[in-house]
């Protein structure tokens, strides 16, 4: 059995819309979460440069980044390149899902967020 990155990355984005929205009141609030911290995280996360060209102080902080993980392993897919060992890829990946998944069960179950 294999996995394609894309459907472990479009279900890890897709599972972290539900926590962020209860808390958003309207449309520009989601969007303000995603603006400011979806966005820097995919561009220090290697999209357009690889983590091996940071410094190596940036280097340690791009380690504790999720989207580098993914971008790496759509990365590894494409080209068949990364910087991080792809099963590490996956499993950091497996993980997040996995823990945003159980934190959007928990919110539909306490009913939080859910209009009447």
């Amino acid at each position: 059995m294999s996995y394609d990155p894309l459907d472990i990355v479009a279900a890890q984005l897709s599972a972290s819309g539900r926590p962020e929205g209860p808390p958003a009141k309207t449309f520009e609030q989601v969007q303000m979460i995603q603006t400011s911290i979806l966005t820097p995280l995919i561009f220090v996360g290697g999209v357009f440069n690889p983590v091996s060209a940071l410094p190596a102080c940036a280097q340690k902080l791009a380690l504790a980044n999720p989207m580098l993980y993914m971008v790496d392993a759509i990365r590894y897919g494409l080209l068949g390149i990364c910087d991080v060992p792809v099963g590490l890829s996956f499993t950091l990946m497996g993980a997040l899902v996995t823990a945003l998944f159980l934190a959007a069960v928990r919110l539909l179950a306490g009913g939080k967020g859910i209009r009447d």
